[in-house]
């Protein structure tokens, strides 16, 4: 930040703005159970043996302001929202034990832009947030139907190890 230009009031009032900005309970980097949805359970049955196999995703919103605001014309910023999907698989044999955990490598991202800084925008995200809920399990389920010879290669592989 230049603070040559800015005076003592608006330097302090920026500096306030940036620390309430900052601190408050904001979605900037947001997860947990209102953003993200509930995991995909399947039941597997491969060589004889059931497995319970869980996707849970783990979400993180970044909204970041972007463009300019030419002091008495109409502005030219932007929020730009990007949701960043990351997907946990968990196995587990129906009792519950022998966890077999992996993050699967594909991460999936979501754009959204909205006019005005993010600041102004706070309802409009939260909104856009719930309607992502039905698009980000859509992605999950897409995910475990995709991940599912890399799941058989996975457990062959720990029971071989196992087994020897």
């Amino acid at each position: 930040m230049n603070t040559a230009r800015l005076g003592p009031t608006s330097l302090a009032a920026s500096l306030a703005a940036a620390l309430a900005f900052a601190t408050a309970p904001s979605a900037h980097a947001q997860t947990g159970a209102a953003a993200t949805p509930d995991s995909h359970v399947e039941r597997l049955e491969h060589n004889g043996i059931g497995y319970e196999v869980t996707y849970r995703p783990l979400v993180r919103t970044m909204e970041k302001t972007i463009g300019a605001h030419p002091g008495a014309r109409s502005t030219l910023q932007r929020c730009r929202a990007v949701t960043e999907i990351a997907i946990d698989r968990e196995v587990r044999l129906p009792d519950g034990s022998a966890a077999l955990s992996h993050r699967l490598t594909d991460m999936q991202r979501i754009t959204a832009h909205h006019i005005g800084p993010c600041e102004q925008n706070r309802q409009a995200l939260a909104k856009a947030r719930l309607r992502q809920a039905d698009a980000i399990a859509a992605q999950v389920r897409a995910m475990a139907a995709s991940d599912r010879p890399a799941l058989l290669a996975q457990i062959d592989a720990a029971r071989a190890l196992a087994v020897n």
